[in-house]
């Protein structure tokens, strides 16, 4: 007004001014000043009108908080990164000094601060760090109240507060107003955000309701990204288990290429993974007929149970296989085979010795049998059959040879066999004498 009645110019003069306002009771308001000067012959007069723009002006912030924080949680990477966008949002749309989000601890028994903000022109250093060193059980100062009670909560002046145990450090920086929202999915409360500032603010029944909703967004953000870490964990796990297994594993897709193998089959193998990954599986199966029909089944729809193969290794050589192996549809569609390899030709090639010794032992003209390390009768000849009632009635397998030598001469193989024991590396064999060797069914 002094630059007008100097100048003639002012700038103010026939504008709508959005400014704050102050109450009796020291409380702010948003008004919008319009000032127009009346004509007159005599000293300057003007009018001066001014309206109260509380509830537009806190509609248009609202929305405006909404907005922000619904951008926010669409960005946010993790949990921490949208808790503190949050607090940013509601502080610099709303009018805030300071926010603090609370989360509840592992065990359920206090909240600890994670995430805090102030705007750039704010000290709050120390308030800050008293927050974020301290925990609040249920009921304790305002995090704690909310906590305990479920529903939103506003101090007017926490000067006046009788539950505020960061009083001290908060009335350095002037803050006075301070309003908290539990952060609440379904039955179960996983924080709290709490917002100050240096105004006394009357409470605001609209705003805890939308604030209440912010919560509510912020919660299944929480939980959102709760779910997708425990499923990036479980493929950490499976990746894991996956390249670490000691047996073969590989994926094939439905083009019969593979996809992915594990360290066991490119070791069991020999190849490199540039070596055998993208190829065709087929060009490792020794029996083309034999992957064919493997292919086949598992396209239609079969599981795979010890299916017995033989892959070509890198060094030309041929390992026996035994396959488990079923396939992951998706809408129907093939995705890939999920395949166990176990290499099993060491044991093959035991059993080819066992038959092999078998057929040798038919061939002696007297009655033999094998055991294992224990004693234990694991093969017995013809001539042995013959010796007794026979395996249908009195069978060999799974016994002691001393059970089946006579009670009086018992002794003296015993005395024999711990001789054998002591120089066996491998399945043992005895032979029974014909005529008066022959043995007796144990009893």
């Amino acid at each position: 007004m002094d630059r007008y009645l100097s100048t003639g110019e002012g700038p103010v003069l026939g504008k709508r001014i959005e400014m704050p306002a102050l109450r009796a009771d020291g409380t702010e308001f948003p008004v919008e000043l319009a000032i127009t000067r009346i004509p007159t012959d005599g000293p300057p007069l003007f009018t001066a009108y001014l309206r109260d723009i509380s509830e537009p002006k806190r509609a248009e912030q609202h929305r405006s908080a909404r907005l922000a924080v619904t951008h926010v949680l669409s960005e946010a990477a993790s949990v921490g990164d949208g808790a503190c966008g949050v607090l940013r949002a509601v502080c610099e749309n709303l009018g805030w000094d300071v926010g603090f989000f609370w989360t509840v601890n592992h065990e359920g028994t206090a909240l600890r601060c994670t995430k805090s903000w102030h705007g750039p022109g704010v000290r709050a250093e120390e308030f800050e760090t008293a927050s974020c060193t301290r925990t609040f059980e249920k009921g304790e100062g305002l995090p704690g109240r909310v906590w305990a009670s479920g529903r939103p909560a506003w101090i007017l002046d926490i000067a006046q507060d009788a539950n505020f145990p960061r009083l001290a450090t908060a009335a350095r920086y002037d803050l006075h107003s301070a309003f908290a929202c539990p952060v609440v999915v379904g039955e179960h409360t996983l924080g709290v955000i709490e917002f100050f500032t240096g105004r006394i603010r009357e409470p605001d029944g609209d705003l805890l309701e939308m604030m209440g909703t912010v919560a509510g967004s912020i919660g299944q953000f929480h939980e959102r990204k709760a779910e997708e870490e425990q499923v990036r964990q479980s493929e950490r796990g499976l990746a894991d288990f996956f390249d670490n297994a000691t047996v073969g594993l590989h994926w094939v897709g439905a083009d019969g290429i593979i996809l992915r193998a594990n360290r066991a089959e490119l070791a069991m193998l020999g190849y490199s993974r540039e070596e055998y990954v993208g190829r065709p599986i087929a060009d490792f199966h020794a029996d083309e007929d034999v992957i064919c029909d493997i292919l086949g089944r598992l396209q239609a729809g079969e599981e795979l149970h010890e299916y017995p193969a033989r892959l070509r290794c890198k060094d030309g050589s041929i390992k026996d296989v035994l396959i488990d192996s079923s396939v992951m549809f998706r809408d129907g569609g093939f995705v890939h085979t999920r395949c166990f390899t176990r290499d099993v030709t060491d044991r093959k090639r035991a059993e080819e010795r066992v038959r092999f010794q078998a057929r040798m032992l038919d061939t002696v003209g007297q009655a033999a049998v094998v055991t294992d390390p224990d004693g234990t009768i694991i093969y017995w000849n013809r001539f042995a059959e013959r010796s007794t009632d026979g395996p249908a009635a009195k069978p060999w397998a799974a016994t002691s040879l001393m059970s089946w030598w006579p009670p009086k001469r018992r002794r003296t193989p015993r005395r024999s066999w711990a001789g054998c024991e002591r120089a066996r590396t491998g399945p043992a064999s005895s032979r029974f004498g014909g005529g008066t060797g022959r043995p007796s069914p144990p009893s």
